[in-house]
């Protein structure tokens, strides 16, 4: 009678467990689904704010003066006014100041300009903070880019997102300070960025 009673026991309790977690799993899956909607979609946003808060929800780039970007490559492109006019102004340094397929370096991750001026990078590394993956892809960047020594480089004035890192990766962005400030200076400042020019230019 025991046994019967246990084993009855043991089927009510797994019955319970699939009951609970053929409800759980699909309450759990359309959550975290709209969790990473409502933060990537604007009209989830919406329905979030006017349900839980009555209200609507703030549209992207609606107070930073929103622009389109001039270059032809970025057709289409709308950016806060404040980044683009940053935007357009290093492209059009860029293209006024170089030749056709003249290569440009960006540091640390901002190859976009690259494309946008039509220029290419000095070696493989388009985003050259992926070369911090491994000590011998970055020191064959720093090899490559002190034998080219472009005349322009385009590098962020901080660091601020890689601050997390620096303890693995702290050698090589201090590598790369000292290579630019012994072979460049800053020849155009932006917001966020500074275009630096060969000593050796001239």
């Amino acid at each position: 009678m025991r046994c019967r009673d246990l084993k009855q026991g043991a089927r009510g309790f797994k019955k319970a467990l699939i009951i609970l977690l053929l409800f759980v799993l699909p309450v759990y899956a359309l959550g975290f689904s709209v969790s990473k909607y409502t933060k990537r979609f604007f009209i989830f946003k919406e329905f979030k704010s006017m349900i839980l808060y009555n209200k609507h929800a703030p549209i992207p780039y609606a107070d930073p003066d929103p622009a389109p970007l001039k270059s032809v490559r970025a057709k289409g492109i709308i950016a806060p006014g404040a980044q683009a006019r940053e935007i357009d102004s290093v492209v059009e340094y860029i293209v006024s100041n170089t030749k056709n397929r003249e290569p440009v370096f960006t540091f640390t991750d901002l190859g976009a300009y690259n494309f946008l001026a039509d220029r290419p990078s000095v070696g493989r590394f388009y985003c050259a903070e992926l070369s911090f993956m491994d000590a011998a892809w970055f020191e064959g960047m720093l090899a490559e880019l002190k034998s080219k020594r472009p005349r322009f480089i385009i590098c962020a004035k901080e660091y601020t997102r890689l601050k997390p890192y620096e303890p693995t990766i702290g050698r090589y962005l201090k590598a790369m300070d000292q290579f630019l400030r012994e072979n460049y200076k800053i020849k155009k400042s932006f917001s966020t960025v500074n275009i630096l020019e060969n000593n050796y230019t001239f």
